[in-house]
């Protein structure tokens, strides 16, 4: 969630926006349930728009496994979204500054806190690495 925080943030100076040029400038307690109602369509939007991410990735052929067919292949996949690439690779190289700073199985840097804290590596609130089941 964090990681969309400028998303949700630009959608709130939109509906900010949107009440100012209805004539509605929201500085009292007389306003509150106005803004509790924006703070629920905010709420509404967020989920819509993370409905709409998951089904574009479905519409692209996401089955939560790369498609290597039983293949001895090799898959570059380029992410900042660590969840994912937890779920997909067995493997990753993780760079901070064009230098390789972790190399190995995807679960082992992201389970180090002074990996995650030293290179700002930002794992969505609560996510427990090593509580995603990984086939090798």
């Amino acid at each position: 969630m964090i990681r969309y925080g400028d998303v949700i943030t630009d959608e709130m100076r939109r509906m900010s926006a949107a009440r100012r040029s209805r004539g509605l400038e929201a500085r009292g307690v007389r306003h509150w349930g106005v803004l509790g109602k924006t703070a629920g369509a905010l709420f509404i939007r967020s989920y819509e728009r993370g409905e709409r991410v998951h089904l574009a990735r479905v519409g692209r052929g996401y089955t939560g496994t790369m498609p290597c067919g039983g293949l001895d292949t090799t898959v570059l996949m380029v992410t900042h979204d660590l969840p994912y690439a937890l779920e997909l690779c067995p493997r990753s190289v993780i760079l901070s500054g064009g230098v390789i700073v972790a190399d190995g199985r995807t679960q082992e840097p992201l389970s180090d806190d002074a990996v995650v804290r030293a290179h700002r590596l930002e794992l969505p609130f609560g996510f427990d690495p090593g509580s995603v089941r990984v086939e090798a």
